[in-house]
């Protein structure tokens, strides 16, 4: 008697079992389902061609090659498109900011007169293709981005525009050139330093000729804010350059006599 039971009992949860496992299985056939449903719907909208071509510019890029390059952007390529997307690298520059850092300028020109976006920005720093340019010292890349009408007044993720980066490098012939745009911000500053512009990073540095290049400028245009100044004469003093110093207490006193 007592066998029968468990021989019951027994065929009672071997059946229970099997239904158990007959709808996990159902529902893991019906998610397979799904999954491939999916994976076909991916494969339909995702243009194979146009992947590989993107891969193949950076690939071009990084050797410099101009047929290659060409060929890529003629076949379609994404000229906005992520590096990390097609490669696994995790950097995410685009096609043109990976030519700006590689100092590839026949890939610039190539890419900026093929339609690629000049203001893209990084996706985690935040810095656009002329921030990039300036903080590599990229000199006839920012040309060619000031003459496709780059934004040079775009802030990065820390609040820096490419006049902050460029007078913080010292590079004299960006800023230079940054000063050729009428439309751009001198009272731009960093996100934790609100006397943190273009003049004031020059004066902390005691860059002496970004801060002249700087205070000629805004003579020319119109008077660099008394905030402005103040805000770089603390820096100067703090550091003790006397030089740094000197040069804007000159300017002060000309203009908020």
């Amino acid at each position: 008697m007592r066998s029968l039971v468990l021989s019951s009992l027994l065929t009672l949860g071997l059946n229970a079992f099997a239904n158990e496992t007959s709808d996990c299985l159902y529902g893991h056939i019906q998610s397979l389902n799904e999954i491939e449903k999916l994976s076909t719907d991916v494969e339909a909208s995702f243009d194979y061609d146009k992947n590989k071509a993107t891969y193949e510019l950076f690939d071009a890029i990084k050797k410099c090659h101009r047929k290659k390059i060409e060929k890529a952007i003629k076949r379609g390529a994404n000229l906005n498109g992520m590096n990390s997307v097609y490669n696994g690298q995790s950097d995410r520059y685009t096609p043109l900011m990976s030519a700006i850092r590689r100092d590839c300028q026949l890939g610039v020109d190539l890419l900026i007169a093929a339609g690629a976006d000049v203001n893209l920005d990084h996706t985690i720093t935040g810095n656009p293709p002329i921030m990039i340019a300036a903080r590599w010292g990229r000199v006839e890349a920012v040309k060619a981005l000031i003459k496709a009408n780059a934004d040079v007044n775009q802030i990065s993720s820390v609040g820096r525009t490419a006049i902050i980066v460029a007078a913080l490098d010292n590079n004299k012939e960006i800023v230079e050139l940054l000063l050729s745009r009428n439309d751009l911000n001198l009272a731009s500053t960093s996100l934790f330093d609100n006397s943190a512009t273009a003049l004031g990073v020059a004066a902390r540095q005691n860059h002496l000729d970004i801060l002249k290049l700087l205070v000629n400028h805004s003579s020319e245009i119109k008077p660099i804010s008394l905030k402005q100044i103040e805000g770089a004469l603390s820096k100067a003093n703090y550091n003790k350059h006397t030089e740094a110093e000197k040069l804007l207490l000159e300017y002060k006193a000309k203009y908020y006599p």
